[in-house]
């Protein structure tokens, strides 16, 4: 079997050695790579994990762009249907903390006060996010399509904080 057309079961730093970046949430690879390697980059696609390819010019390196390989079944639903998620806030005077949860994705973070509640929140999507991408064969077999779109849609904003608050309306 050529080295080319192995499955991408690389280490980290072996798929920053070879042009991917994986300091986000997501998987990117620049255009040679991605031609190098569709046929995984698309079955992880399918499995509903966002890849992106970046398409950047030797001479400038600041005139970059992406596109974003994704199910089209988890796409359809983030354009058409309302995925909104709702963070809940409470105060808990038996415990003293300030409790944040989302249903839609199973997830809570807690603090004294009601911002480190929203930063602990924030940390644990960012942690679930590693997990839910090193399980994803098993999750894809738990967890129906509104479920992943959710998951997808978080993935999407690339553990960048800001972006997470927003989504989430925090």
């Amino acid at each position: 079997m050529l080295e080319d057309t192995k499955p991408l079961e690389r280490t980290k730093d072996t798929l920053q050695e070879e042009g991917v970046i994986m300091d986000s949430t997501l998987e990117k690879y620049n255009v040679r790579d991605t031609k190098r390697f569709y046929s995984d980059i698309n079955e992880k696609a399918l499995k509903g994990l966002p890849v992106n390819t970046i398409n950047m010019t030797r001479k400038n390196k600041m005139n970059m762009s992406e596109v974003t390989h994704i199910k089209t079944e988890l796409l359809q639903i983030i354009c058409t249907s309302p995925i909104i998620y709702e963070a809940k806030k409470k105060y808990n005077a038996e415990l003293d903390k300030w409790v944040i949860s989302v249903k839609e994705i199973g997830l809570y973070g807690s603090g004294k006060t009601e911002n480190e509640a929203v930063e602990d929140f924030i940390d644990a999507i960012i942690e679930f996010t590693e997990v839910y991408k090193d399980k994803i064969n098993i999750i894809t077999l738990m967890a129906d399509s509104l479920k992943q779109a959710y998951m997808a849609k978080i993935l999407l904003c690339d553990n960048d904080r800001s972006k997470l608050k927003s989504v989430i309306g925090l």
